[in-house]
């Protein structure tokens, strides 16, 4: 038996929809279209007509789709 105990996971730091809102671009109807069809993360409700995201979930879905962007052959994106 060990002396230490397991760290404790460290908990997502929760954000709500106008920091959503402000970090992607997205406008409120499109991030709730975009949930319905599976391509954004949903909320998480918090109880009482709250709601928020994990600020993990959402960096991570900002950096998909920066990925998947067209790179040229030194590694920046393309012109559209």
């Amino acid at each position: 038996m060990s002396d230490f105990a397991s760290p404790t996971p460290r908990a997502p730091k929760l954000i709500r929809l106008k920091e959503v809102s402000a970090r992607t671009g997205l406008a409120k109807n499109t991030i709730y279209d975009r949930i319905r069809r599976g391509e954004f993360p949903a909320q998480i409700d918090l109880g009482g007509n709250c709601s928020a995201w994990s600020e993990d979930e959402i960096d991570a879905w900002i950096l998909s789709k920066m990925n998947a962007r067209n790179v040229d052959g030194r590694g920046l994106p393309s012109a559209a």
